[in-house]
């Protein structure tokens, strides 16, 4: 019995692990592809990238740090994940030149109004 049961838990920990692996990794393979993009439209050198993918990587461990430790406080979590993208937002734009940071600022206010479209009515 104790064998069945053990082959039972084994098989529902492995089908989980598959069923979990496939949706982080494409959740990284996004993340990876947004910096990417966010790097080229910048125009940033090769230590501006690595730097920029750090601080991104930094950013979304502590999001999820976030999401697990605050199930059931929300103001607490929601004032911790704004404080971790402000950090985010100050060192992003501690990486980069004037000309690079008015273009970020530009990219930002382009990326709300798509948020804020989305989110009306019609979503136009």
């Amino acid at each position: 019995m104790n064998n069945d049961f053990s082959r039972l838990l084994f098989a529902v920990a492995l089908i989980t692990i598959f069923m979990i692996s496939p949706v982080n990794v494409h959740a990284q393979a996004i993340h990876r592809a947004n910096v990417e993009q966010l790097a080229e439209r910048l125009e940033l050198d090769d230590d501006q990238a690595e730097a920029l993918q750090d601080i991104q990587d930094t950013y979304l461990e502590a999001y999820k740090k976030v999401r697990k430790s605050n199930k059931k406080n929300k103001e607490h979590a929601l004032a911790d994940l704004g404080m971790a993208r402000a950090n985010r937002e100050r060192a992003i734009l501690d990486l980069l030149s004037d000309a690079q940071k008015d273009q970020y600022l530009e990219i930002r206010e382009e990326e709300k109004a798509k948020m804020r479209r989305r989110h009306r009515p019609g979503g136009k």
